[in-house]
Formats: C-alpha cells, structure tokens, sequence
C-alpha cells in the first residue's frame, strides 16, 4: 500500500517578535508550490508570504487587527503586505522562509524511490 500523495490543509504557528505570531501552511500543495515557485524565480519578495501565510496577530492603529485571510484576493493579500513596515515584512519573510526549508527537508525525506543514478 502506497502512502497518501494528497497535501493535507494543515497549518503552524510561526512566532515573532514582540509575542506576535504568523500561521502558516504546514506544506504547500503542488499547484501552490509552481505558483510559489514562479514568484519566487521572479525575485518577488511576496512569493513565500503570499504562498504561505494564512493569517497572524499583528495590529495596528488603535490596536486594530490587521486583516489577513485567504479569503482576500492575492492583490488585497499583497496590498496589506505592502502597508507594514520594512521590518516587520523582513521578519515575517525570513520566519517563512526558515519553515519552507525546513518543509523542503522534509518532503525529501518523504521520497521512496530512490533518485537515478547518472551514468
């Protein structure tokens, strides 16, 4: 019996500074991998948050929530990204960045055929 080859939409919390927290992906499906992919070869520094980031608890004036959901298009998504600050937009793309390598160890580890050997 083979394993199962469908992603699960399982997430994790990621945390930050200051007691704030990102949820994410555990992993992405192979549709949202190519999207991510192709941002990424396009040196856009968007593509892992907008690939994995399901919500977070960051506010903002008033202490307001600031509103991040999958239910928003990728352009109110990217737009909300675009409004923080420059340092918090790094935090939360190195804090991403660090959980997609360690999934891609993890998918790895996952194979059960062996890799070809060149010749």
């Amino acid at each position: 019996m083979g394993r199962c080859r469908i992603v699960s939409p399982e997430s994790v919390r990621l945390p930050l500074s200051d007691g704030d927290f990102l949820t994410v992906k555990k992993e992405l499906n192979a549709g949202e991998y190519v999207d991510y992919l192709t941002d990424r070869q396009a040196d856009r520094v968007f593509a892992a948050p907008l690939a994995y980031l399901v919500g977070w608890s960051l506010v903002g004036v008033g202490e307001q929530p600031i509103p991040y959901a999958m239910g928003q298009s990728r352009d109110e998504r990217r737009d909300v990204l675009r409004s923080l600050d420059q340092v918090t937009l790094l935090e939360i793309v190195k804090a991403i960045d660090a959980h997609a390598s360690s999934t891609d160890r993890t998918v790895e580890e996952k194979k059960t055929i062996p890799e070809p050997a060149l010749a």
